[in-house]
């Protein structure tokens, strides 16, 4: 019993030091272990060497999964790589482990189908091992070898699907981002740069009706909006109509222009989105932390204190804030809590604490503290979470996530009215470029149309350019009044 109790100490000791590891390094040892097994089963299967552990290892190795021994190594030398090379994603553990389980068993019983579901053991270590026979095996005898075969294949492709996150309806899309990867055309790019050098780009001239020429001849304008000489920055000009004293004075040169000024085509078809895996992916979430161990001793400490029968059962860790659940005893009032809140604050060293009355759905009140270990939200994990792409609606944004760490998307179409403020530092203009940046990720010119008015002129000056701009970035308050009213002139006119 000493020895067990011994070795039991020593196990928690190191796993809850394992636990208190950064993510990264955690991910570090996992990939260096599955390099140390891709080498043992490397040289055990490729040179049947290894010694009496590489050869057990193979052994065990050939009975489960047969022939399939020899691309193993390979296989694990992939997710060596993989984990060591690449950043760490929120990809689901049970996605991942339904799409190898697909991938492997298809494999595996076609191995052994093709090679005539032998009956051995030798010849089912030359074929697809045991997992192989429990596959193919049964499907055979049920529907014959000549459709159990392809209906394995179904689930090879499949696990594939799964594994790589991709609906078969997406495939086509993928397969041309795959094509259209930035440095694939890096020549006819370089041709097509050097064609516009040479000529002008003209702005896409729409074709107006009467209706909107009156319009446009009200605001005194004989020209399209985008080339209109009152709306587009440049030098001074005199509208069609107005008087010598209305004449619109350049603004003041800009210290970082943009790098081109010019305005593209508008809705000429050729606009192809950008591909989901631009957008880097941000670091995985932890599901705890020493923050969190010790915002949990000081609030038992403060119930302690305060003789308050009360304990924390549980929370859930957001981003920036964590919920902590606490259940009361029995005849102790929420108000006991409440009083409670500036001691609270005081012992997690935080003055912002927020006290919930009782979590949905569970007999608990809820503290919300701010997590001193802070993670960063990346707006191409929300934009490519199932929360953003199960909606296809082109004014769906990214958001970030909620306190229990769900993604949270919205559609800026059913909040047509919104107020971005905050103090200084709060990421007022995070959010501006957020709401863009999706927009641009997701839906085209011929969807979405945009007029941006950049009165500081430091804010969108890195927009100027982009197709979905119907005019170059507005940073007079007079002609952001105009074409605001121009804006309004065409929607009547379309949706009268």
């Amino acid at each position: 019993m000493l020895l067990a109790h011994g070795a039991g100490g020593i196990a928690r000791h190191l796993g809850g030091g394992a636990r208190d590891l950064d993510a990264a390094h955690r991910r570090d040892g996992l990939g260096l272990g599955a390099l140390a097994g891709a080498l043992v089963v490397a040289v055990g299967a490729w040179a049947n060497a290894g010694g009496p552990v590489g050869h057990g290892v193979t052994t065990v190795l050939r009975t489960l999964v047969g022939s399939a021994v020899m691309v193993l190594p390979l296989a694990l030398a992939a997710s060596a790589w993989r984990l060591l090379r690449r950043a760490p994603t929120e990809e689901p553990k049970g996605r991942v482990a339904i799409g190898w389980a697909g991938l492997g068993v298809g494999l595996l019983g076609i191995l052994d189908l093709a090679h005539g579901d032998p009956t051995g053991s030798a010849a089912r270590r030359g074929a697809g091992g045991l997992i192989g026979v429990l596959a193919g095996s049964p499907l055979a005898a049920a529907v014959t070898s000549y459709l159990a075969i392809p209906l394995l294949a179904l689930v090879v492709v499949f696990g594939v699907l799964v594994l790589t996150g991709t609906p078969f309806h997406a495939v086509p899309d993928r397969l041309r981002a795959l094509a259209h990867r930035p440095g694939a055309d890096d020549a006819s790019d370089a041709a097509d740069e050097d064609a516009t050098s040479e000529t002008e780009t003209q702005p896409l001239r729409r074709g107006r009706t009467r209706r909107r020429q009156a319009a446009l001849a009200e605001l005194g304008e004989s020209a399209p909006f985008s080339a209109s000489p009152v709306l587009a920055d440049g030098h001074p000009e005199t509208a069609a109509g107005c008087d010598e004293d209305t004449v619109v004075h350049p603004p003041p040169p800009v210290t970082t222009p943009p790098r081109r000024i010019e305005q593209l085509r508008l809705g000429d078809g050729t606009y192809q989105l950008p591909a989901p895996t631009l957008l880097r992916a941000g670091p995985a979430a932890k599901a705890r932390s020493r923050a969190n161990d010790t915002v949990i001793e000081a609030l038992s400490q403060v119930f302690e204190q305060f003789e308050v029968d009360a304990s924390v059962t549980g929370f859930s860790r957001g981003p920036t804030v964590t919920r902590y659940e606490v259940e009361l005893g029995p005849a102790v009032k929420v108000e006991r809590i409440k009083q409670l809140a500036r001691n609270i604050a005081y012992a997690v060293k935080s003055p912002d604490v927020r006290i919930i009355d009782v979590i949905p759905g569970r007999s608990a009140i809820g503290i919300e503290i701010p997590n001193t270990d802070r993670e960063m939200v990346a707006l191409g994990d929300v934009l490519r979470s199932a929360v953003a792409t199960s909606d296809h609606h082109p004014l769906v944004v990214g958001l970030g996530k909620d306190v229990e760490g769900r993604f949270i998307a919205a559609n800026l179409a059913k909040m047509p009215h919104m107020l971005i403020a905050g103090a200084t530092g709060a990421g007022k203009s995070t959010c501006i470029n957020t709401l863009i940046t999706s927009i641009l990720m997701r839906s085209t010119p011929d969807e979405v149309r945009l007029v941006l008015i950049d009165p500081k002129r430091v804010e969108l000056t890195h927009y100027q350019g982009i197709p979905h701009l119907i005019t170059p970035i507005i940073t007079s308050p007079k002609k952001a009044s105009e074409a605001l009213q121009w804006v309004v002139r065409e929607m009547e006119m379309r949706y009268d």
